[in-house]
């Protein structure tokens, strides 16, 4: 049976911004599971863009794209799957016209020679700085005496498995590929680029068609066609996406939400079947930032805590947030906000110069409502 969830909690993930520091953030989405087709990804779409509206956040942009028919239209290269994989994996390199291409060989050579050479010899002594230094030779880059005994025979071994190599499919992908990721715009006119380059494959021509579905339904949500961009290689953090792919983005390209079609969700859970499934996360932290722009009142209050007092620092979130702040973990200050509290080694928190205890939460939001009357005068 159709089953549709929603959620929300706080949770800890890495800071984007800073991948050295782990933050708190408030999650919220919902997912639409045992449900194929494109009415499914319809209904969730809508739903994210619609429950924007009701916090008066009209300003948005609704990306979409398509993971699954980039992977399919790769087929037609004759990859393999690991080799397939790691150009997906490094497709971002392609975004640099000038250079992406060369350096995506470069690190792709030295995957492929490794692996292959693990493969075939069955010896997975093979360092990367070895297969470096291999191809280098190879290549003429460096003369052939720089190999010691052991490396020679790695070097005989290496010319063999480099020429089973089809680099001219591999080559083909990645122009293919630094194409297609430059896709990006209104539907009608990407929609043409990408029938063009489908040609006879009708696996790819039944997720176009789903695509486009999905734009008409579309329009029964109140999304007008001037409000899409399609971006085929759309793809929110998650690799697990498997088909349509969304983002929805402010008018400063913050985003608002994100999510898709990650048909193979559970599998590494440990199941043996595919279980249709759509859902969506949004990003609570920007849509609060739209509000402050649009409401002067709204207030983000950072809760600052360090390794000995994480414990005090969410006892004090929870209490503020019942309280209706907008309260944010983080283990460092950011000047970028309104207003921080520090917690205090006994559990107390600094505000300015004053000191308070939990018990004293009522005296500590007179404060802050002061505060904040004053910051919107």
């Amino acid at each position: 049976d159709t089953v549709r969830w929603q959620f929300s909690g706080p949770v800890f993930q890495v800071d984007p911004q800073n991948p050295n520091l782990v933050h708190q953030h408030f999650s919220v989405g919902a997912e639409l599971i045992a449900m194929s087709g494109p009415s499914a990804e319809a209904e969730v779409i809508g739903m994210a863009t619609q429950s924007l509206a009701t916090q008066n956040i009209d300003n948005w942009t609704l990306v979409i794209g398509h993971p699954g028919l980039t992977q399919q239209l790769l087929t037609q290269f004759n990859l393999s799957e690991q080799t397939q994989r790691f150009i997906l994996d490094h497709r971002w390199l392609l975004k640099d016209t000038l250079q992406g291409k060369k350096q995506l060989r470069q690190r792709l050579d030295q995957y492929l020679l490794c692996e292959r050479y693990a493969q075939e010899i069955g010896d997975a002594t093979l360092t990367p700085a070895d297969a470096q230094h291999l191809l280098n030779v190879i290549r003429g880059n460096v003369p052939l005496n720089t190999l010691t005994s052991q490396n020679f025979s790695h070097y005989l071994q290496a010319e063999r498995i480099l020429q089973s190599i089809r680099w001219d499919h591999i080559d083909a992908a990645l122009d293919f590929l630094q194409t297609w990721l430059l896709l990006s715009g209104p539907t009608y006119n990407v929609l043409s680029t990408i029938e063009n380059a489908i040609g006879d494959d009708d696996v790819a021509w039944q997720m176009c068609d789903d695509w486009k579905t999905v734009l008409s339904l579309l329009e029964a949500f109140a999304i007008p066609d001037n409000r899409i961009r399609l971006q085929p290689d759309c793809t929110p953090t998650d690799n697990a996406y498997t088909g349509i792919v969304f983002e929805v983005r402010a008018e400063d390209n913050s985003l608002l939400a994100s999510g898709g079609r990650h048909n193979e969700l559970i599998r590494p859970a440990g199941s043996a079947q595919t279980i249709p499934a759509v859902g969506f996360i949004y990003n609570i932290e920007s849509i609060e930032r739209q509000q402050t722009n649009e409401s002067p009142g709204a207030c983000n209050i950072n809760l600052i805590f360090s390794r000995n007092t994480n414990t005090a620092a969410v006892r004090w979130a929870q209490a503020l947030r019942q309280r209706m702040f907008t309260v944010t973990l983080v283990n460092m200050v950011n000047l970028k906000e309104r207003i921080s509290l520090f917690v205090q080694d006994d559990g107390s928190v600094q505000l300015g110069q004053q000191i308070y205890s939990i018990e004293q939460l009522d005296l500590l939001l007179i404060t802050l409502e002061g505060l904040i009357e004053h910051d919107t005068q």
